[in-house]
């Protein structure tokens, strides 16, 4: 807490709250947002904002009606930490191509799409070891053999699952 000449008042001890102000990824703030000034000044550690975007702000609120606002932000997608199916597996008939295609998201902790990934992402029947998935190529005889996706900015498409 700052007087108006802008010198620290290490007397305050006002109970201050965080909030976003401007929201342009419809964030939503993790964490205590709570904390009462020690020698006038607040820590708040370990806030995380969970959606990406430019442009946000928080605001610092205190019960008497003090604020001030910050500087504008950015929060990136983090690294990627998880897979998601976006397109569940559906049921389907015996060598019939399932629709529609299975789809699987790489994530951050969040889940997040993290557009920069580009692993590959291997499919298998957890549920029936005996089962196998049918991959019938453009081209050549059918065969049988483990799905691999290719990297396509972080979404596995698995197409023609039989």
């Amino acid at each position: 807490m700052h007087n108006a000449s802008g010198t620290r008042i290490t007397t305050a001890t006002n109970t201050i709250t965080l909030a976003i102000k401007a929201n342009p990824g419809s964030g939503v703030v993790l964490g205590t947002t709570t904390a009462s000034a020690v020698n006038g000044v607040a820590t708040f550690s370990g806030l995380k904002i969970e959606k990406p975007g430019a442009g946000y702000t928080r605001v610092a609120l205190t019960l008497d009606a003090l604020s001030t606002t910050s500087p504008q932000f950015t929060i990136s997608v983090g690294t990627s930490s998880k897979l998601a199916f976006t397109v569940q597996p559906s049921n389907g008939v015996t060598n019939t191509a399932i629709a529609p295609a299975v789809e699987v998201d790489v994530q951050d902790s969040v889940g997040n799409t993290v557009t920069t990934a580009t692993p590959t992402v291997n499919l298998i029947i957890g549920n029936n070891p005996q089962a196998r998935i049918w991959w019938e190529p453009r081209q050549g005889p059918q065969q049988t053999r483990a799905l691999r996706s290719q990297p396509c900015h972080s979404t596995a498409l698995a197409q023609d699952l039989r």
